[in-house]
This record gives structure tokens, C-alpha cells and sequence, in this order.
């Protein structure tokens, strides 16, 4: 009888444990977010920029809707966000697939598409985007970013004013607008574009770092400075802003200033070769030629195709009087960029020190035959 009591408990208590599951289950389940709750959730985790929390959120709205073309429109755009951008494409164009009409979905495809370096078929999206809906200004103006990658600025210029027609509030069309008319050599119409830019919005770093560029083309360098400052002040990892400003200072014979700027580029993103390249011009300003010859070839090795590094690693190799190396270097830039008038002048001058005098003449002729058809001035003197 005592065991038959004690299994009847042991029986009890278990539906009971089960029952208390069941009970808990249900409990969760009330409190369970519906689709909307979860894309909810995702776009302010966007706003923030905490786009693997948002990408979470919008991956659990997917579970309980995966026909919702919003849904997957949104995922593409964390994943913009993450730059993962095969993946952003893939859910873009599954969000398409879902809903054809979907411009925003159409220009997010051809914004990961450009980001990818697949530019005529990004163009051809934004095509689809804008006829979608011709009044959508983020089209135009996303459009006028892969144009510019392609410098195809005229063509930029035209898409970004057709953005701002459409939305003159675009801080974005009007920062674009701004670099393709500095391209042009347009510049006091960017340098106006872009104090229109900063109006309509004076926190966006970009535009300040872009001005400077500007300035600096112009060489009004003092103010190019302030522009590059504000840049840095705005956003303290602009690699871009702190290369412009040490060239700035650099301009300016403020050479150590210059340093220290690179310096903090280089600790930002120690991979671009730009800023080598530009502290090694420095280092040759201060007679530092061995440091200067280092800070080339880093540039070299971080960009083979670097052509204006090989150029200026000739110029040292040449004041240490190592022409056979400087000669190297310079044959090695003129494959890369044959349309650079100096560097047949800088050959030539290399050639003249070895006594290879006619090949220095072919080289003299060969630098005036550039400098002709491109319109550059260009100083033979040995």
C-alpha cells in the first residue's frame, strides 16, 4: 500500500511539473513580440546604429512573416549597415521579388550593387528605382555617387541637382553636387555648394573634409586647414580630414605639425597608402631622405599601381645619388602612368647623370609630347 501511495505522488507531482510547463509556456508565449514589434524594435536599434541587433530583430520579424518584402527590405539595410553587401543585395532582391514596386528596395539593390563595384548594373537599378517613382530624390542622388565613382562627373552633377530639385533639404545631393564641381575644377561654384551643404546641415564631417580639398586645389591652404580641422573635430576618425590637414600644414612648411598629422591618419588606418606617400613628401621637404624613401616604399607595397610613389621614390633615390635605383623607379611610374609629363623630365635629369645623353633627349622630347596634349607646364632644366 506505501508503494502504491508513494507512485500515485510521484505520478501527481510530474503532471503537476508538466502542467506548471505548460503554464509557464503560455505565460512566454503572452509576452511573445509580433512581426510588427520586432521590425519595431529593429528600426530604432537601426537609428542607433546597432545595426547586428537590428539584423537580429528583423531576422525574427522574417520567422513569423518570410512574404513580407518590408521585412527583407529592412534586413538589406542592416546589412548595408554591417557592409555586408552580397548579403544586403541578396535580401533586396528577395524583397523585390516579393514586391516589385518597391522603390526603396530598388535603390537599396543598386546602392549595394554600386558598392560592390558593379556599377553599370547599379545604374541600370537606379533606372528602374526612378521610373518607379520619379520623384524619389534618394534615387537621383545615389545615382550621382556611382557616376561620380565612375567620373562621370557632368553626368553626376546633373543627377544630384535633379535630386536637389525634387528635395532642396538633400544634405547629401548638395555634398555630392559640391565634389562633382570640384572635379570639373569648378571650384568656386563646389566651394558655394558645399556652404550650402554645411547650412543644411553643419554636423556632416564630410562636407567639411570636402571643402578642404578644395581649398587646398585653390591653395588657399590657411582656410583649407580650418576645414580640415572642423572635419577632424566633427568626426575624430576621418583618416581623410587628417591626411588633408597634415598635407595642409605640410604646404604651409609647418612640416612637423604635418608629421604628427599623418601619423594620427596612419594610426587610424594604417593601410592607406595615400597618407605614406604624402609623409614621405615631408620627410624629402626636411632632407630625412632615408625615412622618406621608406615612407614611399610602404606606399608602394600597400598600392603597386601607385604611380606618383614610384615617381617620388625616384626623386630621393636620385638626391642619394643611386640613379641606376631612381632610373628603376622611374620606368617603373611611367608604365603605370604614362601621361605624367615630370617624370620623363625626372628620367631625363637621371639619364644626364649617367652620361646616357641621347636617351635623355628622347626622354626631354618625350615629357614636352605629354605636356602638349595634356596642357602642363613642365620644367626641363638640368
Amino acid at each position: 500500500m506505501q508503494i502504491s501511495r508513494a507512485r500515485s505522488l510521484r505520478k501527481s507531482l510530474r503532471k503537476q511539473h508538466v502542467s506548471e510547463e505548460e503554464r509557464m509556456v503560455e505565460h512566454q508565449q503572452s509576452f511573445a513580440y509580433s512581426k510588427e514589434q520586432w521590425l519595431t524594435e529593429g528600426t530604432g536599434l537601426f537609428a542607433l546604429k546597432q545595426y547586428e541587433k537590428a539584423l537580429a530583430a528583423y531576422e525574427q520579424a522574417s520567422q513569423l512573416d518570410p512574404t513580407d518584402a518590408l521585412v527583407h527590405e529592412y534586413k538589406g539595410n542592416a546589412l548595408s549597415g554591417l557592409k555586408r553587401h552580397e548579403e544586403a543585395l541578396a535580401a533586396y532582391e528577395q524583397a523585390i521579388q516579393l514586391d516589385p514596386t518597391s522603390v526603396v528596395a530598388s535603390t537599396g539593390k543598386s546602392n549595394a550593387l554600386s558598392e560592390l563595384e558593379r556599377y553599370e548594373e547599379a545604374l541600370a537599378a537606379y533606372e528602374q528605382a526612378i521610373q518607379l517613382d520619379p520623384t524619389y530624390a534618394l534615387a537621383y542622388a545615389n545615382k550621382g555617387s556611382t557616376l561620380s565613382r565612375l567620373e562621370r562627373y557632368e553626368e553626376a552633377l546633373a543627377a544630384y541637382e535633379q535630386a536637389m530639385q525634387l528635395d532642396p533639404t538633400s544634405v547629401g545631393a548638395s555634398a555630392g553636387k559640391s565634389y562633382a564641381l570640384s572635379e570639373l575644377k569648378r571650384y568656386e561654384e563646389a566651394l558655394a555648394a558645399y556652404e550650402q551643404a554645411i547650412q543644411l546641415d553643419p554636423t556632416y564631417a564630410l562636407v567639411h573634409e570636402y571643402k578642404g580639398n578644395t581649398l587646398s586645389r585653390l591653395k588657399r591652404y590657411e582656410e583649407a586647414l580650418a576645414a580640415y580641422e572642423q572635419a577632424m573635430q566633427l568626426d575624430p576618425t576621418s583618416v581623410g580630414a587628417s591626411a588633408g590637414k597634415g598635407y595642409a600644414l605640410s604646404k604651409l612648411k609647418r612640416y612637423e605639425e604635418a608629421l604628427a598629422a599623418y601619423e594620427q591618419a596612419m594610426q587610424l588606418d594604417p593601410s592607406d597608402a595615400l597618407v605614406h606617400e604624402y609623409k614621405g613628401s615631408t620627410l624629402d621637404r626636411l632632407e630625412r631622405y632615408e625615412e622618406a624613401l621608406a615612407a614611399y616604399e610602404q606606399a608602394i607595397q600597400l598600392d603597386p599601381t601607385y604611380a606618383l610613389a614610384y615617381a617620388n621614390k625616384g626623386l630621393v633615390l636620385s638626391g642619394l645619388k643611386r640613379y641606376e635605383e631612381a632610373l628603376a623607379a622611374y620606368e617603373q611610374a611611367i608604365q603605370l602612368d604614362p601621361t605624367y609629363a615630370r617624370t620623363y623630365v625626372y628620367k631625363a635629369r637621371v639619364l644626364f647623370q649617367l652620361r646616357r645623353y641621347k636617351e635623355a633627349l628622347g626622354a626631354v622630347k618625350q615629357a614636352y609630347r605629354q605636356a602638349n596634349q595634356f596642357g602642363t607646364l613642365i620644367d626641363v632644366n638640368f
